[in-house]
Order: structure tokens, then sequence, then C-alpha cells
């Protein structure tokens, strides 16, 4: 998605739509706490924000970049730096002045009032921008700062976002731009709200936690669909129509009227939650 695309990325439904307490009923539970626990992350959340020392804090967010990368049972057995380096560089490293920044900023959000949150927002934002070029992890720390008010955005969260409120699949959505934050963290305040959720971290997440399970289910369903109807038209579609470069380019024009409207993403819900309850049940 280029930042042209993103800055248009309008809602075409409103979260009310689409999202709701039995959404996350239904898929927070698919969450794989066994790669993410709750408990770890809530835990250093709760650290990170109450630190004491820089020290501290750069230790409680070491702990939580691994979380983010899905290695939290690693660096809790101590097998560290588990995770990516482009995931936690320059943390490990990061000490005198830079460090004292960084905690400063910090704990200038998680303090900040109503009245100065956007500008704490953006000094922290400032900061995470010159360690980290890339959206996703700054936004984590800007989530950790205050998860009552920022959310985390990742390829899953995105992918359920797109699907949900645009009717697009995106196997790999690109997340490069903070205008695209953004539009999210505008549907996730909405989405949370709509589900019955307050700010709360406990329960925010829950929301954070069915979106992320709704996107990684797509990911692996979207294309078996895809499968399907090519089989299921194969015979039928000898060549392609005019005006599409491939068979693929057609079938994707074709989906969206069977899938990405509002009926067929309720029954593509539907089915993998019972998919998924099948499975758990073998």
């Amino acid at each position: 998605m280029t930042e042209n695309e993103a800055e248009t990325a309008q809602h075409t439904k409103r979260p009310s739509d689409v999202i709701s307490a039995d959404f996350v009923a239904r898929w927070e539970p698919h969450y794989d706490r066994r790669k993410y626990p709750v408990d770890f992350y809530l835990r250093y959340v709760t650290s990170a924000r109450n630190a004491k020392s820089h020290e501290d804090l750069r230790g409680a967010l070491l702990a939580l970049l691994h979380w983010k990368d899905g290695k939290a049972a690693s660096f809790a057995r101590g097998e560290t730096p588990a995770a990516k380096p482009n995931t936690l560089n320059p943390m490990p490293a990061l000490s005198g002045a830079a460090l004292a920044g960084l905690a400063q900023s910090f704990h200038g959000l998680v303090g900040a009032e109503e009245n100065n949150f956007k500008q704490q927002a953006e000094n922290l934002r400032n900061t995470l921008n010159q360690m980290w070029r890339s959206v996703v992890i700054p936004a984590f720390v800007l989530h950790v700062a205050r998860p009552d008010r920022l959310p985390i955005i990742d390829k899953h969260t995105m992918r359920a976002f797109l699907y949900l409120m645009r009717g697009e699949f995106v196997e790999k959505p690109t997340i490069n731009n903070w205008g695209l934050w953004g539009h999210y963290a505008t549907f996730f305040e909405e989405a949370v709200a709509n589900a019955g959720f307050g700010s709360n971290c406990a329960s925010r997440s829950q929301v954070d936690r069915a979106l992320f399970a709704y996107g990684k289910w797509l990911k692996e369903a979207y294309p078996r669909e895809r499968e399907k109807l090519l089989k299921k038209r194969a015979l039928t579609l000898p060549a392609t129509k005019p005006g599409f470069a491939n068979l693929w380019d057609q079938l994707d024009a074709e989906i969206p009227k069977t899938q990405s409207r509002s009926a067929g993403r309720n029954n593509l819900a539907q089915h993998g939650a019972k998919r998924s309850a099948e499975q758990a049940g073998k």
C-alpha cells in the first residue's frame, strides 16, 4: 500500500457494522497465547509504565519487544537476544543521553493529560522515529506508554481492518506511514467502544487479540477459498475475460461479490470459527 493509498484509506463501513462483543467472543479465544502470553504482556507493560530507572524501562521494553516478536518464552528462559535484530535494535545498547531522552519522552506520555496528550505522543514518536525506520515498532512502544489510548498495529490486525472495513484482502499489508496507523487507531477506538470495552488495558487488549486472530486466520482462509473457486470454474473459464491480465485477477474480482460484502464476510468468519472449534474438539 502506497502512502497516497493510505491517506485515502477512509472507512467504507463503520466499525459498529462489523465489530461487536460477539465478534470478540468468537475470535479472541483463537489467539495464540502460547506464542504471545497475555500475562507476560500485561506484566511488562505495567513494569515499563512504572519503571523507576532508565535501566528498568529499557529492560521492560526489551522483554516486550521479544513478546512482540513471538519470543516471550525464549526471553523468559534467558535465551537473548532471541528476537530479530530489526525488532530489538538499538534498544539493547541504548544508554546515556539516548536512553535518558527515551525515558523522558516515554514517561511524558505515560503521565500526559488530555490537554497535552497529542504533544507528548508526538514527542515520543519523534524520539522513536530516530531509533527505528518503521511504524510497527514505534507504534508498539507508543501503545506500551498509553495502552488506554493507542493500539498495537501489525500485519494481521491491518489485514483484518482492510478486509472488514474496505472489503480488500491484502496478504502482506505494508505499514510504512503514520497516516495508515492513524486510520487504524480511529477504527480501533470505535471498535472498542462498540464491543463494550473501556480504557482498561486488559479488556481493550481482547479486541486486539480478536482482530489479530481473525487477520491471521484470514491469511490462511482466503487463498483456500480462491483456490476452491478456481477449481470450480476451471472448466467454465478456459480463458480470461477482456480487461483482466490473468485468471487470478479475474477471480479476485469475482470473490468480493461473494465474500467481501457484509454477508460474505460474516459467512467467512462463521466458517472459520466453526472450523477452529471442530479442530479444538479433536
